[in-house]
């Protein structure tokens, strides 16, 4: 079994009530908290796009911290809300203070996987974020456009 904590489970079925009370509660454990496959409630909240959470656990004092961690899957909440083409999560994602924005995941970073993904208004995003950097290379020394390319995606 996972080891997942009702803050977690709130995180991933998009309960805004129940973040509500386990971070007045709990404060940093909840957003700190990684179960045994690495996942938080931000990359929960992040991989199934509850954009109304992303923001309330960003706001809080370890958002800057806990925006970075990585899951098992090498993913960051970055990286899942690409994926799976959450725009709202980005957006907030993006804003937060010390994010990895070009960070690497087995080489590739969250505009690769926006562009392996096909998440055009993902992509447009992250191209316009502060920081970005559009010609990082994955392990392949490809960079997202010469992916993009190759895979006719976007």
């Amino acid at each position: 079994t996972l080891d997942m904590t009702p803050s977690l489970w709130a995180s991933l079925l998009g309960y805004n009530d129940l973040v509500d009370f386990f971070m007045k509660e709990k404060g940093e454990i909840i957003t700190v908290y990684k179960n045994e496959i690495g996942m938080t409630a931000l990359i929960l909240a992040s991989l199934c796009g509850h954009h109304e959470i992303v923001q309330k656990l960003v706001a809080g004092d370890y958002a800057n911290y806990s925006v970075n961690f990585i899951c098992h899957r090498v993913m960051t909440a970055l990286s899942f809300a690409c994926a799976y083409g959450h725009l709202d999560c980005v957006r907030i994602l993006i804003q937060v203070k010390n994010i990895k924005i070009n960070a690497s995941t087995y080489g590739e970073t969250a505009l690769m996987i926006a562009c392996y993904e096909n998440n055009v208004e993902c992509v447009r995003c992250l191209a316009q974020a502060e920081g970005i950097d559009i010609n990082a290379v994955d392990l392949n020394k490809r960079t997202a456009l010469m992916s993009v390319c190759k895979t006719g995606n976007v």
